[in-house]
């Protein structure tokens, strides 16, 4: 995976200030019809974004790559300047069980929180707004006060 990343970024000329980089990865798939057989073809798409950060943590550059099917998105293939993109697609192929890892696990700690986030709706749905369930039942005494006799006046 380390291979893959340094020689994606040998692409991009970062400036000298650069002191961390950010490699996001997301998976998405795309639905077409093939022409010729009329059959739906599912693309997997790979989305590879860099962003390289200074000392300061300001953005310095962001970059994506998408990756279809494990190959370089075509139009971005003539585009390449500093690498060859049979390389780069190797590269990936190496990568691509580690890179998917790192997917899924980014999957189950999103979906982790969204089950939190249910959980607490739940609990909060079956409690009463009023009085807590513990306080159900008892009776409740204050205290005693006098209420005096007060006639307000009002003049127009």
């Amino acid at each position: 995976m380390n291979a893959f990343e340094s020689y994606l970024l040998s692409e991009y000329k970062l400036p000298s200030n650069v002191c961390c980089n950010k490699f996001t990865y997301t998976h998405s798939t795309k639905q077409k019809i093939d022409k010729d057989s009329n059959r739906p073809i599912i693309n997997n798409i790979i989305t590879v974004k860099i962003e390289s950060y200074d000392d300061k943590h300001n953005l310095i550059s962001s970059h994506t790559e998408k990756f279809i099917d494990g190959h370089i998105y075509r139009a971005k293939q003539n585009k390449l300047i500093n690498i060859s993109p049979n390389e780069l697609n190797n590269k990936f192929g190496f990568a691509k069980s580690h890179i998917i890892g790192v997917i899924v696990a980014d999957l189950n700690n999103k979906l982790h929180e969204i089950q939190n986030k249910i959980d607490e709706i739940n609990t909060y749905h079956h409690v009463s707004a009023v009085i807590p369930n513990e306080f159900i039942n008892e009776p409740l005494i204050g205290e005693k006060t006098e209420i005096k006799n007060i006639n307000k006046h009002f003049e127009f």
